[in-house]
């Protein structure tokens, strides 16, 4: 049985960066030979590097967005003409 809750710290900390992933169970014999084998372990490295990517991806259109509308409403605005 899993325990009632979980009190990892990447969960009670989110204002520092963190990362929590789960690729299987070591008491599992399959997830643990999937673990150690070396396709395992290239395809976990790929998920997780598609992940991270994907994240900051994310992240720099957010940031591009907000940029972008700001931008509107200093120079594109007829009110920011006359104020």
């Amino acid at each position: 049985d899993p325990p009632p809750f979980a009190a990892f710290i990447v969960l009670k900390a989110p204002d520092v960066p963190s990362v929590l992933f789960e690729t299987g169970y070591l008491t599992n014999p399959e997830d643990s030979a999937y673990i150690q084998s070396a396709k395992g372990q290239q395809q976990i490295a790929a998920g997780m590097r598609r992940a991270i990517e994907a994240h900051f991806a994310r992240r720099m259109m957010r940031g591009r967005r907000a940029h972008s509308k700001a931008s509107r409403r200093l120079f594109l605005h007829p009110s920011a003409a006359i104020g």
